[in-house]
């Protein structure tokens, strides 16, 4: 069975902060230890209105 990491709302947003800053999101996951699709799918989800409310 996989271990899955639970990352706060704070973390997210602070690495999706980080991606818009750098302009890219690979350096941004291997300084996180994170993959890029799950930065991409973070994106996703922030754009949805259940994010502010969270």
């Amino acid at each position: 069975m996989v271990k899955r990491n639970r990352y706060s709302k704070e973390f997210k947003t602070e690495v999706l902060r980080e991606v818009r800053e750098v302009g890219n999101a690979v350096p941004v996951a291997k300084k996180h230890g994170i993959s890029v699709g799950l930065i991409y799918r973070w994106g996703k989800q922030s754009e949805h209105k259940a994010w502010g409310q969270a």
